[in-house]
């Protein structure tokens, strides 16, 4: 009897032990959530609304007329915006002589609000590219030099300006009898694409003094 009564008095010992470890690491655990502090970050970005639109103005023909004849040099050929797209000119010309010459400009617009530059730029496909009869090139129009006309990678546009691009195909002054008398019956048929790539401008941009404001 004796035994069965220090067996229940050790029993419930222990269980009071194991009640007090219980209550001592709920109060440890309560004490550290009063000594908690949580710290939250709470971000709000904004990202504000731009618009990227880059696309050719209308083209203008060279005016005047050829030197010794009544005849304006715009009558050698015509040059359009490509029906429903501002991103693509169409020209045809038709060169009689030696020195005979056509001639246009066109802007290019940054009507957006992203200053933009050229990536890349330069003939894409040329027909009969081995005929020696012609010149054909793409510049800018108000550079006062070569180098200044002369359109290249790395060229800046800012928003809301533009730059004006002359576009001219010659018939070379300098041929000789035998290219001449050589030609085919039908004449030479010279078709060519010249593009201009432009992305988003870097601090690398190289912007011309020449630029235009757009109207």
């Amino acid at each position: 009897m004796n035994e069965n009564i220090k067996n229940e008095k050790k029993y419930q010992r222990k269980h009071r032990e194991i009640y007090l470890v219980l209550l001592l690491l709920l109060a440890i655990s309560v004490g550290f959530s009063y000594l908690t502090t949580q710290l939250d970050i709470i971000g709000n970005t904004t990202v504000t609304k731009q618009s990227w639109n880059i696309h050719f103005g209308n083209p203008t023909e060279t005016t005047g007329n050829i030197t010794g004849t009544n005849r304006a040099i715009a009558d050698r050929g015509n040059v359009a915006l490509k029906s429903g797209t501002t991103l693509e000119v169409d020209f045809t010309a038709t060169l009689d002589y030696p020195g005979d010459y056509y001639e246009f400009t066109v802007p290019v617009i940054n009507a957006g609000s992203i200053d933009a530059m050229i990536d890349t730029a330069g003939i894409t496909n040329i027909l009969n590219p081995t005929s020696d009869l012609i010149t054909y090139s793409v510049t800018y129009a108000d550079g006062t030099t070569d180098q200044t006309k002369a359109i290249a990678v790395g060229d800046g546009l800012h928003a809301g300006k533009n730059n004006l691009v002359k576009v001219r195909i010659e018939y070379k002054k300098d041929v000789t009898n035998d290219q001449v008398n050589n030609m085919a019956a039908g004449g030479l048929s010279i078709s060519s694409t010249y593009s201009m790539t432009f992305v988003q401008a870097t601090n690398a941009a190289n912007y011309k003094s020449f630029e235009r404001n757009n109207s």
